[in-house]
């Protein structure tokens, strides 16, 4: 089980985004269920999110084992957002970019299915404090020649896209942003 706490979240889904990048090619990736409940856990809103976030993104089996009626209206905005009734969007590519301390900084994802973004990234701050965290086009194995814009998606926090990198300023501590990302 992939968990209700923070450590073994954290260290089972670092090991699942790892490997991500054989998802539908070795195997069919099963991250255990998300949580958006308030009850029986002791994730907060932050870490619920980066937990089904990450689920989201990986384009696998996409289960929880809440209630919805647990939910805030918040949560289930959230989750109408990352499931709709067409199922997941599955990822063409994965890649996960790790920062200098072979922790995972960013987690992308690829499509090419027709529709946009032709891109999402979910990036990361594990730290336990308040950080900006920047990410380079380079750093993801994007073009940087091309003109691109980045959207931030669900979450409204500013996210500039500046000297071919995405920075998302002031990010909480165990969180995700996801930026949506498609050439202009």
């Amino acid at each position: 089980e992939i968990g209700g706490n923070w450590n073994t979240v954290q260290r089972n889904l670092r090991e699942l985004l790892s490997r991500a990048n054989v998802n539908g090619i070795w195997y069919q990736a099963d991250p255990d269920v998300f949580f958006m409940r308030k009850e029986n856990t002791n994730l907060n809103d932050e870490e619920n999110f980066l937990l089904t976030g990450s689920v989201a993104l990986i384009g696998g089996i996409f289960l929880t084992s809440d209630l919805p009626s647990q939910w805030s209206p918040e949560s289930r905005r959230i989750v109408d957002s990352l499931w709709t009734n067409q199922g997941p969007r599955i990822p063409e590519r994965h890649f996960v970019a790790y920062d200098d301390n072979n922790s995972i900084k960013a987690y992308l994802v690829s499509y090419n299915d027709g529709k946009t973004p032709q891109h999402k990234v979910g990036i990361y701050n594990w730290s336990d404090n308040a950080e900006t965290v920047t990410i380079s086009l380079d750093e993801l194995k994007l073009k940087s020649d091309l003109k691109w814009k980045a959207i931030p998606f669900i979450h409204r926090q500013t996210v500039n896209l500046q000297n071919n990198a995405i920075v998302v300023e002031n990010m909480p501590p165990h969180s995700m942003r996801i930026v949506d990302l498609d050439v202009e």
